[in-house]
C-alpha cells in the first residue's frame, strides 16, 4: 500500500492541499488507507490536525525539525503507559501520529491563560 498516492483526501475547506495529500499520504503509510476527515483542532495556524481514520482519531503533528519530533516520540513513548500523555502510534520524519485524548490540550489551554501565573502551574501539573 505505501506504493500508492493519495489522491484528494476529504478535509476541511482551510486545509491546504499540499498538507492534505501529506496528512492522506502519512495515513496511507501509517494505517494502509486514508482518512475519513481532518480537522483543525487548535485552528489553522496550528501544525497539529485531528484525523480521523473512521475507527478511531489521531492527532497528526508537524514538528519544525526532524530532531524535534524524534524528542516528542521518545517522551511519548515514555509517558504512554501513565494515562498523562497519549499514546505515540507513530514517528514520520517530522510528523508525529499520536492518539486522541478528549480534553483541552495544554498548548491551548496556555494560549487562553490570563496570567503567568496560572501558566506555570498548568505546566507544574502537567
Amino acid at each position: 500500500m505505501a506504493g500508492k498516492r493519495a489522491e484528494k483526501p476529504v478535509s476541511s475547506s482551510v486545509l491546504n492541499e499540499d498538507r492534505g495529500r501529506e496528512i492522506a499520504e502519512l495515513s496511507l503509510n501509517v494505517f494502509g488507507r486514508e482518512p475519513k476527515r481532518v480537522a483543525f483542532p487548535g485552528g489553522k495556524s496550528r501544525n497539529a490536525f485531528l484525523v480521523d481514520m473512521g475507527d478511531e482519531l489521531y492527532v497528526f503533528a508537524k514538528r519544525g525539525k526532524r530532531g524535534d519530533a524524534g524528542l516528542e516520540a521518545r517522551v511519548l513513548k515514555a509517558l504512554g503507559d501513565t494515562s498523562y500523555a497519549p499514546k505515540l502510534k507513530a514517528i514520520a520524519g517530522e510528523w508525529i501520529i499520536q492518539e486522541f485524548l478528549q480534553g483541552t490540550r495544554l498548548p491551548l489551554f496556555l494560549d487562553d491563560a490570563t496570567s503567568m501565573l496560572e501558566r506555570e502551574n498548568a505546566v507544574a501539573l502537567a
